[in-house]
């Protein structure tokens, strides 16, 4: 008999994966109201650690130069790890509030926001 080592490989991987485009519906004026709308993401690390985390923070929507007050809250139902995770779902949910008095502008009120996994212990 002879001895035969068998084995496999595993490439250093970070990966994320966004779903599509997020609205937050229709603003209406005169009303005090929180919006909200989420989005997916999977999230794959063979890493010792990861992290999410959103920059601009915080983000502002605004529309042809004007800002709405109160800034948008981007909140990740998990957001670090301590151990490698494959394709593990996270739900994304973006809130904006908007107050009974606040001066809207017609149009569509935006911003762009970037989503990064980190690691710091690959």
């Amino acid at each position: 008999s002879a001895e035969l080592p068998v084995g496999g490989a595993v490439p250093p991987t970070l990966s994320l994966e966004l779903g599509g485009p997020v609205s937050l519906g229709n603003f209406m004026p005169s009303e005090d109201r929180t919006y909200e709308a989420s989005t997916t993401a999977k999230v794959t690390s063979t890493g010792a650690d990861a992290a999410l985390s959103v920059s601009p923070d915080p983000a502002y929507l605004s529309n042809n130069g004007f800002t709405l007050s109160e800034p948008l809250q981007v909140l990740f139902s998990k957001s670090s790890w301590t151990e490698p995770v494959s394709a593990e779902p996270v739900t994304i949910t973006f809130r904006q509030h908007v107050g009974e008095r606040e001066g809207l502008r017609t149009g569509i009120y935006s911003e762009t926001v970037t989503v990064t996994l980190s690691t710091t212990n690959p």
